[in-house]
């Protein structure tokens, strides 16, 4: 594999340079970037901050917007051009769809996968209610209180797991420093 790499290093290189240029043409495609967004939506530990930051997004505008007495379609249509994620916007353009048919928003908005079962419990009393916007700007403070809480708890985890990189870079280096003179030392014991 070493004599491979060698005779062909530039393959490798060309390689590097050019996977990187290759996935950021992918990701401005439609296709590439909902790929991209399904996998950050799934993904285990990212996932579910994904999804709370874009329901806390789809929440706070849905909801100003609402309260600033912006008719129900208007107010969704400027929403699904605000969320900024193909799979939020399809939900709220199911939510026009219903609207438009009469039906409550709240079917389009019982997608478990994209939004938490607690929210949509919120939605139906808001709709309940007659108070959805109120309700919707509730939902958006709380959840970006918890979405403060869950990214400092993140950073907070991230350093440790830096310094314990840089510790075993550093162990490594002074590893591959003082090996050859342990060797050393020890072939020159010996002849004596």
């Amino acid at each position: 594999a070493s004599a491979f790499v060698r005779a062909h290093w530039y393959y490798f290189v060309a390689l590097a340079g050019a996977a990187p240029f290759a996935a950021w043409l992918w990701l401005r495609t439609r296709t590439g970037r909902s790929a991209a967004e399904r996998a950050m939506i799934r993904a285990p530990l990212l996932g579910p901050v994904t999804r709370a930051f874009a329901t806390a997004k789809l929440a706070r505008v849905l909801g100003v917007l609402l309260e600033g007495r912006v008719p129900m379609l208007d107010a969704l249509r400027l929403t699904r051009s605000a969320t900024g994620r193909d799979a939020y916007a399809r939900l709220v353009a199911r939510a026009e769809d219903a609207v438009t048919r009469g039906e409550s928003i709240l079917g389009a908005f019982n997608d478990p996968t994209l939004i938490n079962p607690s929210v949509t419990e919120a939605i139906r009393s808001g709709e309940r209610t007659g108070r959805v916007g109120a309700v919707l700007v509730q939902i958006a403070d709380h959840m970006d209180e918890d979405n403060d809480m869950a990214l400092k708890a993140a950073v907070g985890l991230l350093e440790p797991l830096i310094l314990i990189g840089l510790g075993l870079v550093v162990g490594v280096m002074a590893i591959s420093m003082f090996l050859p003179l342990f060797d050393l030392a020890a072939s020159g014991g010996g002849a004596h």
